[in-house]
């Protein structure tokens, strides 16, 4: 009976480092498919030139300017720092002043972050196009 406890010991703990090993393995995969954002504040202190990051923050009020018939220049803020962001492309339809964003792309030097992706956030209340303020669908 003794024999059998420690076998069981020795299964559970064997069990319990192979768990253990295929939970880092999978860990240290994922890790650059994680979608975690940096703010401006942590661009500053990172400093992360030449890597592709994704900056969170919003839209500088009165930054937005367009610089051709596809390239976008505007800053992002955590109303601490500013990154300045040159985007070419579309912009999103929730994209304005005072939103919040996503962009994605690599960081350059004087903390310019050229963006090839560029996703709104939106809030949680939802109104239909063409819904003002107020107004009830019926």
């Amino acid at each position: 009976m003794h024999r059998s406890r420690r076998q069981r010991f020795i299964q559970v703990t064997i069990s319990a480092l192979l768990l253990s090993l295929a939970v880092g393995l999978l860990m240290f995969l994922m890790k650059d498919s994680i979608n975690a954002y940096y703010t401006p504040t942590e661009v500053f202190e990172r400093s992360q030139l030449g890597q592709s990051i994704q900056l969170g923050g919003l839209v500088e009020e009165g930054s937005v300017v367009q610089l051709d018939e596809s390239t976008w220049s505007f800053n992002v803020t955590d109303e601490i720092n500013t990154v300045h962001v040159i985007y070419r492309g579309i912009l999103p339809a929730l994209f304005r002043d005072g939103q919040g964003i996503i962009a994605s792309g690599l960081l350059q030097g004087d903390h310019v972050l050229s963006a090839t992706r560029l996703l709104a956030k939106h809030d949680e209340y939802y109104r239909p196009p063409g819904l003002d303020n107020g107004e009830v669908a019926s």
